[in-house]
Formats: C-alpha cells, sequence, structure tokens
C-alpha cells in the first residue's frame, strides 16, 4: 500500500485553495501557524508559496530576505514556489530589480525558486514533490558534524556575495559570528569588516536586496 503524502499547511493558506486541492488529490493535510514557509512536506522539505504580485511587494518592503532567512533556519530544505510571472505584474518597480530578487535567493540564499503557473499547477507540484520525497531517502540536519566542517560550508556560502573570496568570507564569518547576522548587517556594520569598504559594503548589500546599481 502506497503512503500518503503529509502536507502541514499555514492555517493562513486556506484561502489560497491549494490546501482543498491537495486533500482532494490524497494528501493527508493538516493545518497549524508555521514559523517559516507556507508548506511543510513530510517533514523534510519547507515551502514558501509566493504569488507573482506578492514576491514583488515583499521584495519591496524587504520583506523577502527575513523570509528567507526563516526558511534557511528552518533547517529543513528550502524551496520558493512563484506563481504566476512576477515581471508582469504592472508593479513600478524595475524588471532588473526583479530579476535581481531572482538571483540573490538562488544564489546567496541557496533556495531553489520554482514556477507555476496557477493554483492547481501549485498543488499539483506539491503533491508531486512529496511523492519524490516518499520514494527517496529522508532528509536529516546535520546534528553531529564537526564545527570545523560546518564553518567551511558557511564560509563557501559567503563566497557567493560579490567581491568576497575565501579570506574574505572567512572575516565576516568572524565577525558577525553567524550567517544570519552577516547576511542582515547594513552598509555601516560590513564596513567593520577589514577588507570591506564603502564601494564593496554597497555592492553586497545591492546584490542582498537585489537592486541595481
Amino acid at each position: 500500500m502506497e503512503r500518503a503524502v503529509k502536507i502541514t499547511c499555514d492555517y493562513r493558506e486556506k484561502p489560497s485553495g491549494v490546501p482543498k486541492l491537495l486533500s482532494l488529490q490524497g494528501c493527508m493535510v493538516d493545518f497549524r501557524r508555521l514559523d517559516a514557509g507556507d508548506y511543510v512536506i513530510n517533514r523534510q522539505l519547507v515551502i514558501e508559496r509566493k504569488s507573482a504580485i506578492d514576491f514583488v511587494q515583499s521584495l519591496i518592503s524587504k520583506r523577502l530576505f527575513h523570509q528567507c532567512s526563516l526558511l534557511v533556519k528552518s533547517k529543513l530544505r528550502p524551496l520558493i514556489l512563484l506563481e504566476g510571472d512576477p515581471f508582469t505584474t504592472g508593479s513600478q518597480i524595475s524588471l532588473e530589480a526583479v530579476h535581481g530578487a531572482i538571483l540573490s535567493v538562488s544564489t546567496a540564499w541557496h533556495i531553489p525558486i520554482i514556477q507555476t503557473k496557477n493554483t492547481q499547477d501549485t498543488a499539483h507540484s506539491l503533491l508531486v514533490i512529496g511523492n519524490q520525497q516518499l520514494s527517496s531517502k529522508p532528509y536529516l540536519p546535520n546534528s553531529g558534524v564537526k564545527s570545523r566542517r560546518i564553518n567551511r560550508q558557511k564560509a563557501r556560502f559567503l563566497q557567493g556575495l560579490p567581491q568576497v573570496g575565501p579570506v574574505l568570507a572567512e572575516r565576516i564569518l568572524d565577525h558577525f559570528g553567524s550567517l544570519n547576522n552577516a547576511l542582515m548587517a547594513d552598509r555601516n556594520n560590513l564596513q567593520k569588516v577589514e577588507g570591506i569598504g564603502k564601494n564593496k559594503a554597497l555592492a553586497i548589500r545591492h546584490f542582498l536586496d537585489g537592486e541595481v546599481r
């Protein structure tokens, strides 16, 4: 007998219609208030669902990268489902800024973005992802990894930022103590790190904020 896909939905997702579609497709659906994301699949993957207009609005309000931080800190595999086309919302924000934000989420935050056409396509994608997880080995957070190895992984993550090499990545990590503190730092705090001047701090913040210089 096949196991059913288990999906926990944030209760605020009820009006979207996605949870109902998931139930009709045989998923085991329950609701609760999630600290990160809108859906948790099989207790392995956390997903933020964003409509095209919500993606743009969250970029304008700076909410997007705070949500990315929450997804990363959840210790589950993060994913963003982008429903619709964020380049055709009619918003006054530039298309370059939207493109920059998508690249920042994918490269700096290492969160994949999958685009869906509509609500039905989103529900179908969630179901397919859930079934794929059931047929593969479960993902477990690396709780026993040595701190030195973890620090190397964090440093490699920071090297995805503009003009940041291996040495500077280590300095940033040592200065701020955590990835979250480093990625949320403003320009003035970034300049306190040896090797980061005004221009480099501006480049890093523009990249993380999805802005085009």
